[in-house]
C-alpha cells in the first residue's frame, strides 16, 4: 500500500514538473516569436533614425557653408 501511495505522489510531482516546464517553454516560445516580429519594426525604426540624422547633418553642413560664404 505504501508503494502505491508513493507512486501516486511521484506521478503528481511529475505532472507538476511537466506543467511547469510546459508553461516555461510556452513563455519562451512567445517571447521568441514576439521578439522576431518586433525585430523588423526595430530595423525600420533605426533606418528612419539614421536618415533623419543624415538630413540633419546635411542641413548643418549647408548652413555652415552659407555662413562661410557670407563672411
Amino acid at each position: 500500500m505504501e508503494r502505491e501511495v508513493y507512486r501516486r505522489e511521484m506521478n503528481r510531482i511529475e505532472r507538476q514538473f511537466a506543467q511547469h516546464n510546459l508553461e516555461k517553454d510556452m513563455a519562451a516560445d512567445y517571447a521568441a516569436a514576439f521578439s522576431k516580429a518586433d525585430a523588423g519594426a526595430r530595423v525600420r525604426e533605426l533606418k528612419s533614425a539614421n536618415r533623419a540624422l543624415l538630413v540633419l547633418l546635411a542641413v548643418i553642413a549647408i548652413v555652415f557653408a552659407v555662413v562661410i560664404a557670407v563672411y
